[in-house]
């Protein structure tokens, strides 16, 4: 069984160049062939044309596979330290042959997933599906809409899968690290999922 490699631009340089597998359905399907049944959710996720989402998509280089995550905004007060910030992608953004937008220049990144913590959370009905329906060992699989530079189009692409390593009521953590990831809204009331590639 082949693997493709794609080369992903985190959206603050931690993980600036990692790798993310990029492999045939057929192949996929082989990987978890014979193992424990699963179930997976797909979730949409990063900035879009809406205007939540920040009017803007991420970029993807069509003939490379290369492309940049950019998440939608924060709609909340960030904690101190745990501010994202948009002008952080830039210099990735650049490299396109683009620039970040105006608009978004002052704002904060809602980086939820947080893919440098291998973390999610939800809270509401999505939680409420969540937990229903996923548990350990399942995927919680995202896709986002990004831009391509080369035709102008949107791509719809799958970005980034987990293997779930637990669910679990964000009141069911400890205080301090309620507020250790990126998405604090979720933090009181919320399900974080903790994950693993």
């Amino acid at each position: 069984m082949a693997f493709h490699s794609t080369s992903y631009s985190s959206p603050l340089g931690i993980a600036d160049r990692a790798r993310c597998l990029r492999l045939p359905f057929s192949s996929a399907v082989a990987l978890w062939e014979g193992g424990p049944p699963m179930n997976a959710l797909l979730c949409r996720v990063g900035a879009d044309q809406s205007l939540n989402g920040g009017s803007w998509n991420g970029l993807v280089d069509s003939k490379t596979g290369k492309f940049v995550y950019v998440a939608i905004p924060e709609g909340r007060q960030v904690h101190t330290g745990l501010e994202k910030p948009y002008g952080a992608l830039a210099p990735l953004i650049s490299d396109y042959g683009r620039d970040l937008p105006h608009h978004l220049h002052p704002r904060h990144m809602h980086l939820d997933p947080d893919f440098d913590c291998m973390a999610y959370g939800d809270q509401g009905e999505r939680a409420k599906q969540l937990r229903a329906n996923l548990g350990a060992g399942d995927l919680l699989v995202f896709y986002a809409s990004l831009t391509d530079i080369h035709a102008k189009k949107l791509v719809y692409a799958i970005i980034w899968l987990y293997v779930i390593e637990n669910i679990m009521l964000a009141t069911c953590l400890p205080l301090p690290a309620r507020h250790t990831r990126a998405f604090p809204g979720k933090a009181e009331s919320g399900i974080p999922i903790a994950a693993r590639i």
